[in-house]
């Protein structure tokens, strides 16, 4: 069974923007073993209005070195009614210096459309884990 652990949002100034910049962070088990981690930010006042994202999976155990793990940064955007998913390359995610993560995957066509759904409330919504 797969569970996902809510931590509180941590909301902070935006040094670029002076908007309101949300960061979320989530741990995900496997049958109640760590299995991945996925951190989430987004501001309320960037031109580009998009939610980025660094999903990690692998081996989280406490003595688990991070050569374990993968790492994939993707990015969230809405377009037209339908939301979308994007793989990036690691130097556009903001946790490009990241090492707990490890090994990131490297994008060979930026800006590949992977998904896309439709929902009756934004991702940012999703996210905060209001959408029902």
């Amino acid at each position: 069974m797969i569970t996902i652990e809510f931590e509180e949002p941590r909301v902070a100034k935006c040094e670029c923007c002076a908007g309101t910049t949300t960061r979320l962070t989530r741990f995900v088990y496997r049958d109640g073993d760590a299995y991945a981690v996925y951190y989430a930010a987004f501001s309320d006042n960037h031109p580009e209005q998009h939610v980025s994202v660094l999903v990690s999976i692998g081996e989280w155990a406490d003595d688990a070195p991070p050569s374990r793990r993968v790492a994939m940064p993707i990015r969230l955007w809405a377009s037209e009614g339908n939301f979308n998913v994007s793989v990036v390359n690691r130097s556009d995610s903001p946790w490009q210096d990241t090492e707990i993560m490890a090994g990131f995957w490297t994008v060979t066509r930026p800006s590949l459309t992977l998904a896309s759904t439709r929902c009756s409330i934004s991702p940012i919504m999703c996210l905060q884990r209001t959408c029902r």
